[in-house]
């Protein structure tokens, strides 16, 4: 009796096992646990998935039929398993196979309880695998899209009663898109099918769709294809031009149906603009810096050395003895009063950015001013205004030439702040306005216009309260960084218009959506008598949705070249301004990524080459590639490797080749004329040479260029990565802005706050840190800090079915082993370890460059670039295997800095007034 209650347990390696039980083939293996050499636990889906003849070990017990022992067997070797599907709701049996003898298979019954997590994961992936070669039966076209709802919906109607389905299902925690398990487990999947010998299931379309039905054919053309980085970048005529000489043998020129109109953008005509005025105003000529005041001679004329000038007279004006630069400033005599007379400077194209160019390649490069045009041949002629503090191209306009009294920085208008504020905003606007609150001096406050007082000049405006602003602890929670508290009380009259505003969107949020999206918050709202839920109608219909306020407008036409995942052009999308229709790029698993997650199910996703694509489209020989009038913004995250200073092979073949590729960005630009240009590239960018050859292309093609430097920290992304922003804009539309700062940053931005010398003194400022903001950082604490604790990636959870690690690269036990090492505190890394004498000397590393290496990171501060920590959404879809994903995240741009530039696009296109170009911003 006690020995069956306890049997007794005779200890057998491998080998005297299959000796003393030859007969038996088919053992049962209970309180079974699985590791690797190093004696890791490990996934048992290692072999299956990674397709490896890497050999692994179990431990078990055996019981064996009619005999009260059991055996338990240790340090047994396996290479091979086995999946046996049923046909009820758990349906599969997994096997191990012997390497002593090809005959014997052990049966996973029961794993011990340290090994349960690990196998439970493996067998749910065996019935997933089973799950949809059921499907398979009746049902043949299955795409990876139809993993999103429709597998969800016929696995529960087939199996929905059952229980051991229920505890499976119960793995996905209420999700019901399969997308990403479908990709995370494709090499399983695959394999299981290649195993079942079924031509069926490897035909089936979603194996293509994550990069797992590539015949022969197909994966020697994208070899071919990864050998093209010698392959030549296609340009159009102009660019080729620019360009020849900075890629020496790397362009290929494409002449056919290309009309080239870079010399027939809009001109405004300076004669006809200018009008005297006759109201009363105090003007003083700018000239070298300081202000002095002249008498009036004449009517019209005025005289100077015995030479007399009139309105409308170019003039040239020579700097003092003192001042460095000896050039001339050319300038035209704009207006006469008895005060004085007023001058306006023209620059030529050496006294712009254009000075940095080593070859200044335009044809009319010796005649071109900013600022003024005149026709007649060998006189100047201007197409631009040039911002000479920003580095700003911007188009020639009539409001500029109406309003030159406010381009004069000695110039003041009595009250024109407040005219300002009236012609922008309108009653019902919110704003951010300096701050107001003694205890809040950080941070802008937000208000609502209730009217305005014309007799006074004054504003009232409501203010909003932060939810910081009545609680003692400081930004309690996720969900309180943009929360604000309404009053009927805080209403107040507002005269400071002499300070900087800036428009903001404040819409009402129904609680009970946050409860659904947080339902592990049991009590959202603070215990505060003076706190309630907004109930008035009146209040809520005021503040209303984003989307509502801007569904109206017309969404601009958009191609994503070098499109990635798509979330260049998704970020704009989310603004409502822009409906992307083509997106191409030549790496297969990214543009599969911009498929699973378009917003638009109408646009064209092409794995291809940009070469391809515009030789086709010249050609015209491709439906699917737009024709020209079709493309409205043109979108580019080009290849930035080349310039990253991460690079130490700049001088590279293949570096060469991915830099020659904002050639193609330009060529684009001229073959289809879109109304807007939007460039991301790395922030060491725009100091190169090339960059200035770029914005003296798109010039003489006739766009408006801004470009300037953006903090993903500083809008609102936990990590440290600053990118180079290029806006171009035909000259006929307003040319967008740089996003505003949004969120405090640390001092990320003391390594960015400069990019570029212009001529005669001034620098283009780049990453600056304001006196206010409106946000604190988003810390990693904050970003992930609510996550599952779902431990290192070798437990593998359905849920979340890209949180793995590949555990057989090369040096994996290593690094885990140094990783165990390292000291906890924030930024502590493996010098650390090793300076401190942590590190053995069979895991020291040889030839260590003496950078950062398995470093801690702070909770307190934000991720570095090189984390490709972006913000994804947890719903998008990223396709191929780890190594890709990496690669696809690290060259996204976060989606947040696109939405910004969306918003940024979007009140220009909504400015009839051109404001924007005024440096106006919105938030």
């Amino acid at each position: 009796m006690n020995n069956t209650c306890n049997p007794k347990i005779i200890a057998l390696n491998e080998l005297q096992l299959v000796k003393d039980y030859a007969p038996k083939k088919d053992f049962e293996l209970t309180e079974f646990v699985i590791y690797n050499e190093h004696r890791d636990l490990t996934n048992i889906y290692d072999l299956q998935e990674m397709n490896r003849t890497t050999t692994l070990f179990w431990d078990a017990l055996i019981s064996i039929p009619r005999e009260d022992n059991q055996i338990l067997v240790k340090e047994a070797r396996f290479d091979e398993i086995s999946i046996q599907y049923r046909d009820d709701a758990h349906g599969v049996r997994i096997l191990l196979r012997s390497t002593l003898d090809k005959n014997v298979w052990y049966w996973l019954f029961s794993a011990a309880k340290t090994y349960d997590p690990l196998y439970n994961a493996f067998l749910w992936k065996a019935i997933f695998a089973k799950h949809i070669f059921s499907w398979a039966d009746v049902r043949t076209d299955i795409m990876l899209m139809d993993f999103k709802e429709c597998f969800y919906e016929w696995v529960t109607e087939k199996w929905n009663h059952d229980k051991e389905f229920c505890w499976w299902l119960s793995g996905m925690q209420g999700k019901t898109d399969f997308r990403g398990v479908v990709n995370a487990c494709g090499h399983f999947l695959h394999n299981q099918a290649k195993n079942l010998n079924a031509e069926v299931l490897l035909g089936l379309t979603f194996f293509r769709d994550i990069g797992h039905a590539k015949n022969q054919l197909e994966e020697a053309s994208l070899k071919t294809e990864s050998h093209k980085q010698h392959e030549k970048t296609f340009v159009t005529p102009t660019v080729f031009r620019w360009f020849k000489d900075v890629f020496p043998g790397r362009l290929f020129l494409v002449t056919q149906n290309i009309d080239n109109q870079s010399s027939q953008s809009t001109q405004a005509s300076l004669p006809s603009a200018i009008r005297n005025s006759n109201e009363k105003s105090e003007f003083r000529i700018l000239c070298h810096n300081r202000c002095t005041q002249l008498i009036f001679l004449e009517k019209n004329t005025v005289m100077l050395d015995q030479v007399s000038f009139t309105v409308g007279d170019t003039v040239e004006v020579y700097p003092d003895e003192d001042e460095a630069d000896d050039e001339p400033l050319i300038c035209i005599l704009t207006e006469l009063k008895p005060e004085g007379f007023k001058l306006l400077w023209l620059y030529t194209r050496n006294q712009t950015l254009l000075k940095n160019l080593d070859q200044d390649l335009h044809p009319q490069a010796t005649q071109e001013l900013f600022f003024t045009r005149h026709a007649k041949e060998n006189h100047y002629f201007c197409r631009y205004y040039y911002r000479h503090v920003e580095g700003d191209f911007l188009a020639l306009s009539e409001e500029y030439l109406t309003r030159l009294d406010r381009l004069c920085g000695c110039f003041h208008v009595k009250d024109e702040g407040w005219y300002k504020f009236v012609e922008k905003y309108r009653v019902g606007d919110c704003i951010l306005i300096d701050p107001i609150s003694e205890d809040s001096t950080k941070f802008y406050t937000v208000a609502c216009i209730e009217a305005f007082n014309y007799q006074k000049k004054s504003a009232t405006l409501r203010r909003f309260l932060r939810f910081h602003e009545v609680r003692e602890e400081k930004w309690g929670g996720i969900n309180e960084l943009n929360e604000l508290l309404y009053s009927e009380e805080l209403v107040f009259e507002f005269e400071k218009f002499d300070k900087p505003i800036r428009p903001c969107h404040v819409e009402y949020f129904n609680y009970s959506d946050w409860l659904a999206y947080y339902p592990d918050n049991k009590n959202p709202l603070p215990i505060n008598l003076h706190i309630e839920l907004v109930t008035d109608e009146k209040i809520i219909t005021r503040f209303k949705p984003y989307c509502q306020k801007v569904s109206e407008e017309t969404k601009l036409r958009g191609l994503d070249l070098f499109c990635g995942s798509g979330s260049l052009s998704r970020g704009l999308e989310d603004s409502q301004f822009v409906e992307c229709r083509w997106a191409f790029d030549k790496y297969f698993e990214a543009c599969q990524t911009f498929r699973q997650n378009a917003k638009y199910n109408n646009v064209i996703v092409m794995h291809e080459s940009v070469n391809k694509i515009l030789s086709d489209a010249v050609k015209n020989i491709n439906p699917r590639i737009p024709k020209k009038g079709d493309v409205e913004i043109l979108i580019a995250g080009s290849p930035c490797q080349g310039f990253s200073t991460l690079n130490r092979q700049k001088g590279s073949s293949k570096s060469q080749v991915n830099n020659s590729l904002i050639a193609s960005f330009a060529s684009f630009a001229e073959y289809y004329s879109p109304k807007y240009l939007l460039l991301e590239n790395v922030a060491p960018f725009v100091k190169e040479p090339v960059f200035v050859k770029l914005v003296a292309c798109l010039l003489e093609i006739g766009y408006q260029v801004k470009f300037g430097l953006v903090s993903g920290e500083q809008i609102g992304c936990p990590q440290s990565r600053v990118r180079t922003i290029l806006w171009g804009a035909k000259q006929e539309v307003v040319l967008p802005d740089l996003p505003p700062v949004t969120h405090d940053s640390g001092e990320i931005y003391r390594h960015h706050q400069y990019t570029i010398d212009l001529p005669r003194g001034p620098t283009i400022r780049g990453i600056t840190k304001p006196e206010y903001i409106n946000f604190p950082t988003i810390t990693i604490e904050r970003a992930i800090g609510k996550l599952p604790r779902i431990q290192t990636g070798v437990l593998w959870f359905p849920s979340f079915p890209d949180h793995r690690i590949n555990t057989f690269y090369k040096n994996y036990h290593r690094d885990k082993e140094i990783m165990k090492l390292i000291p906890k505190e924030p930024k502590a890394d493996y010098f650390t370890a090793l300076e401190r004498g942590l590190i053995p000397e069979e895991l020291q590393v040889m030839n260590s460059t003496g950078s950062p290496c398995c470093q801690r990171i702070n909770k307190n501060g934000v991720f570095s670039t090189i984390t490709t920590n972006i913000r994804f959404l947890d719903s998008d879809i990223i396709i191929g295997q780890i190594e890709d994903q990496y690669k696809i995240i690290g060259n996204a741009v976060p989606k947040n800095m696109a939405f910004a530039l969306g918003i940024q696009l979007g009140y220009a296109l909504t400015d009839p007034f051109h404001r924007s170009a005024w440096g106006s911003q919105m938030e």
